[in-house]
């Protein structure tokens, strides 16, 4: 069913604030906007109250969340009106946590094309997680702990950002645990572990680099990936010594993970690939690409490419650095 016109009329008007400067007539539109029956308005009017940190409005943001909360399937479908306001309210420092520990424990029937194991909810569950560990309380890893066995992957994704987040050192057993348990998806696997990584980068390196070593591919992805965060030297040796070791398929992972380290050793490493003509040229050359922009890079990695002299590693050359 087709946004009644008077909605349509109140998003456009509401986008056009986007370039505006801030103004007593921009603050009541928004405030308008966020008192607005359609929760499409209230949530296009809270994410740019977010997004100009109009602190003022506060107040607004959460009369109107008190206001979604009543029938939400009903008033707030998809929980779309919510979960921007809590945003919002997380943009602007709001300090008050009655919001986020009514919002952490909120459960929504599952929207459009949703999964059966998740809920409409689930996002909000994981903003409020960051707003409660922002906050600081001292129970706040009780609630982020639970979160982490959510029903809703993005919940539980969202409880491990926030743990990482939180900068207590005492959320590092509670992501360890549940590293270990484990996750069916790769996603808040790699949550935990850029949240260890982010916490205790010396002390969780070789916690991390374990997973490398699952049965799992797409778990062995996600520790690549949160390694890469982590630009130190020992990320570059635990990779290395990974490489030779790579399952099929993960090859362009690694690679890739190595050149987003930005190390020099690591330009060596892949542009020696290239050199001696190693069957993952290619691949090599598509990690390299994200220093396309860097002309002194580019002209490197084009004098490797000549000495690698075969055609077809110069072509897919001319794909990736003639790209932007």
């Amino acid at each position: 069913m087709a946004k009644p016109r008077g909605t349509e009329a109140k998003l456009a008007r509401l986008r056009s604030l986007v370039s505006e400067p801030i103004s007593p007539d921009m603050v009541e539109q928004l405030r308008k906007g966020l008192a607005d029956p359609s929760n499409l308005v209230v949530a296009a009017a809270a994410t740019l109250t977010g997004e100009r940190a109009i602190r003022e409005l506060a107040a607004d943001l959460v009369a109107a969340f008190d206001r979604l909360m009543i029938e939400p399937e009903k008033s707030d479908k998809q929980c779309r009106g919510k979960i921007a306001i809590v945003e919002a309210l997380n943009k602007l420092e709001y300090a008050e946590p009655e919001i986020f520990l009514r919002g952490i424990v909120h459960s929504q029937e599952p929207g459009w094309g949703e999964e059966k194991d998740q809920d409409a909810a689930g996002p909000l569950r994981a903003h409020c997680a960051f707003g409660l560990a922002r906050l600081n309380l001292p129970e706040r890893l009780l609630h982020l702990a639970d979160l982490l066995h959510d029903k809703d992957k993005r919940a539980r994704a969202g409880a491990a950002r926030a743990l990482g987040g939180s900068g207590s050192l005492a959320a590092i057993p509670l992501l360890r645990f549940k590293a270990r348990l484990g996750d069916k998806e790769p996603e808040v696997m790699g949550e935990c572990f850029s949240a260890l990584l982010s916490l205790a980068p010396a002390e969780t390196l070789s916690f991390v680099s374990d997973f490398l070593h699952s049965a799992r591919a797409d778990i062995q992805e996600a520790a690549i990936f949160a390694l890469a965060e982590i630009r130190r030297p020992q990320t570059f040796g635990i990779l290395k010594d990974f490489w030779p070791r790579t399952p099929p398929g993960l090859e362009e992972s690694v690679l890739l993970a190595i050149a987003m380290l930005r190390l020099p050793p690591t330009i060596d490493f892949l542009i020696d690939l290239i050199v001696r003509r190693d069957p993952h040229s290619r691949a090599a050359l598509s990690a390299l690409a994200i220093h396309q922009h860097d002309g002194k890079m580019k002209e490197r990695v084009a004098a490797a490419v000549a000495a690698n002299g075969d055609p077809a590693v110069q072509q897919w050359f001319q794909k990736k650095f003639s790209r932007g």
